[in-house]
């Protein structure tokens, strides 16, 4: 399972460090073309963006699940 829930795929900086992404339809990431992931970054991009932590709770129930919270 392949999750991209993290980030909002249509804010500016994931259009500048991300030229193509891949295209989702009917909930499927469609395969690529390109080798690996089919993923470019634009490393000049990056440095106009500083990274920031984020506080993501671990949320697995006892049993072993993933909780939600």
């Amino acid at each position: 399972i392949q999750e991209c829930n993290t980030i909002d795929l249509y804010s500016p900086w994931v259009k500048d460090v991300f030229p193509e992404l891949p295209v989702i339809e009917d909930g499927y990431m469609m395969l690529p073309d390109k080798p690996g992931l089919g993923i470019e970054i634009n490393e000049d991009a990056i440095a106009d963006y500083a990274w920031e932590p984020v506080d993501r709770p671990v949320m697995i129930e006892t049993d072993g699940a993933i909780g939600l919270e």
